[in-house]
């Protein structure tokens, strides 16, 4: 046990050791001279280990310099465990750019937006799966815009409206009703299904005034006024109080919005005739 000692005593030490070890001249000739970490042999490696990544461990635990050939096993085995880790870095052959494996796509890419990403990064013409899969989140993240529009454009009439017969709002929006009020039609007494996205579906959620704005007696375009409805009974209220309506009304069903669309037709054909 060397302690604190110098580094000048710490050599007469090994020196000593030697001397008493009966060692052979060319073990003490590279202990005394300045063997390196990874040249000293013990019992796991008796020829040392220069070249193994316990070299490079035992180079940075006694803080000198990592030899070339312990660093290279190093890094070569950092390379190995990291493909065992994840084998989607396992070396393959691509035709495409978007057959290239990455650790979000271990499959590749093919036929997904990214794919087709991936194809005009490089410059390359698409393939056919990626070029369908673009087209088809072109036009849903459109068709997610134009729903984005429609509901602030529906606010800011609600919020004109009430501003232009000088009555009381507020901001809100249908998670906040939901939140406070439920998710319960109060003209039908069923419940509304929010992941319903369809306009034309007659159970597709609507905010609707318990008091229309209309009527003397509103208080306003504010949270208290405003439940949660479906489409179809919304359509069926119309501007009426509660007080005036037969509830609660029928719940809406699929052959709802096929009837309504054939009445509709139907009236429309006989002011033509007409």
């Amino acid at each position: 046990h060397f302690g604190t000692r110098s580094k000048f005593s710490k050599l007469m030490c090994v020196r000593n050791y030697i001397r008493e070890s009966g060692l052979t001249a060319e073990v003490k000739c590279d202990m005394v001279l300045g063997m390196k970490a990874c040249e000293k042999p013990t019992k796991m490696y008796p020829n040392g280990r220069t070249g193994t990544e316990a070299g490079e461990r035992i180079h940075r635990y006694h803080k000198e310099e990592v030899c070339d050939e312990c660093r290279s096993a190093r890094n070569q085995r950092l390379r190995e465990r990291r493909y065992e880790r994840s084998p989607w870095m396992q070396p393959h052959e691509v035709s495409m750019e978007c057959e290239r494996r990455t650790k979000k796509f271990p499959n590749g890419k093919t036929g997904l937006h990214a794919g087709f990403a991936a194809h005009q990064r490089i410059g390359e013409k698409p393939c056919r799966p990626c070029y369908e899969a673009n087209r088809e989140y072109s036009a849903a993240r459109m068709r997610g815009k134009q729903e984005q529009y429609r509901e602030k454009q529906l606010v800011r009439n609600r919020r004109r409206r009430a501003r232009k017969l000088d009555l009381p709002e507020e901001k809100y929006s249908v998670e906040d009703i939901a939140r406070k009020y439920g998710t319960t039609c109060y003209l039908c007494e069923t419940e509304v299904d929010l992941s319903i996205t369809d306009r034309n579906h007659p159970g597709f959620r609507n905010l609707d005034h318990l008091v229309p704005l209309h009527h003397e007696s509103c208080p306003g375009d504010i949270k208290e006024n405003v439940r949660i409805t479906h489409g179809l009974c919304n359509r069926k209220k119309n501007g009426s109080l509660i007080e005036d309506l037969a509830l609660p009304f029928d719940p809406p069903g699929e052959g709802e919005k096929e009837r309504g669309n054939d009445s509709r037709k139907t009236e429309k054909a006989r002011r033509t005739s007409g």
